[in-house]
Protein backbone atom coordinates (compact mmCIF):
# COMPACT_ATOMS: atom_id res chain seq x y z
CA UNK A 1 0.00 0.00 0.00
CA UNK A 2 2.78 2.45 0.87
CA UNK A 3 4.47 1.87 -2.48
CA UNK A 4 1.23 2.61 -4.35
CA UNK A 5 0.72 5.84 -2.43
CA UNK A 6 4.28 6.97 -3.12
CA UNK A 7 3.76 6.10 -6.78
CA UNK A 8 0.66 8.32 -6.87
CA UNK A 9 2.66 11.23 -5.43
CA UNK A 10 5.33 10.65 -8.07
CA UNK A 11 2.69 10.65 -10.82
CA UNK A 12 1.33 13.96 -9.52
CA UNK A 13 4.83 15.46 -9.61
CA UNK A 14 5.37 14.26 -13.18
CA UNK A 15 2.03 15.73 -14.23
CA UNK A 16 2.85 19.05 -12.54
CA UNK A 17 6.15 19.22 -14.41
CA UNK A 18 4.45 18.33 -17.70
CA UNK A 19 1.89 21.08 -17.04
CA UNK A 20 4.67 23.64 -16.72
CA UNK A 21 5.84 23.81 -13.11
CA UNK A 22 9.60 24.46 -13.03
CA UNK A 23 11.62 21.48 -11.84
CA UNK A 24 13.23 23.48 -9.03
CA UNK A 25 9.74 24.28 -7.68
CA UNK A 26 8.77 20.61 -7.37
CA UNK A 27 9.13 18.81 -4.03
CA UNK A 28 10.57 15.34 -3.60
CA UNK A 29 8.17 12.45 -2.95
CA UNK A 30 9.71 11.84 0.47
CA UNK A 31 8.99 15.46 1.47
CA UNK A 32 5.26 14.71 1.48
CA UNK A 33 5.34 11.00 2.32
CA UNK A 34 7.42 11.42 5.47
CA UNK A 35 6.29 14.98 6.19
CA UNK A 36 9.91 16.15 6.08
CA UNK A 37 9.49 19.42 4.18
CA UNK A 38 5.88 20.49 4.01
CA UNK A 39 6.98 24.01 3.04
CA UNK A 40 8.37 22.52 -0.20
CA UNK A 41 5.03 20.81 -0.80
CA UNK A 42 3.25 24.13 -0.29
CA UNK A 43 5.66 25.89 -2.68
CA UNK A 44 4.89 23.28 -5.34
CA UNK A 45 1.16 23.77 -4.95
CA UNK A 46 1.55 27.55 -5.13
CA UNK A 47 3.71 27.20 -8.25
CA UNK A 48 1.10 24.92 -9.82
CA UNK A 49 -1.62 27.46 -9.09
CA UNK A 50 0.46 30.24 -10.61
CA UNK A 51 1.07 28.21 -13.77
CA UNK A 52 -2.65 27.43 -14.02
CA UNK A 53 -3.46 31.15 -13.84
CA UNK A 54 -0.97 32.13 -16.51
CA UNK A 55 -2.13 29.38 -18.87
CA UNK A 56 -5.74 30.55 -18.56
CA UNK A 57 -6.93 27.23 -20.01
CA UNK A 58 -10.03 27.04 -17.83
CA UNK A 59 -8.68 24.31 -15.54
CA UNK A 60 -8.41 26.67 -12.54
CA UNK A 61 -11.72 28.03 -11.30
CA UNK A 62 -10.76 29.29 -7.84
CA UNK A 63 -9.88 32.63 -6.36
CA UNK A 64 -7.35 34.29 -8.67
CA UNK A 65 -5.93 36.41 -5.84
CA UNK A 66 -4.37 33.35 -4.15
CA UNK A 67 -1.52 32.99 -6.64
CA UNK A 68 1.13 35.19 -8.22
CA UNK A 69 1.04 35.63 -11.95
Amino acid sequence: MAFKQMEKISQFLQAAEAYGVITTDIFQTVDLWEGKDMAAVQRTLMALGSVALTKDDGLYRGNRDWFHR
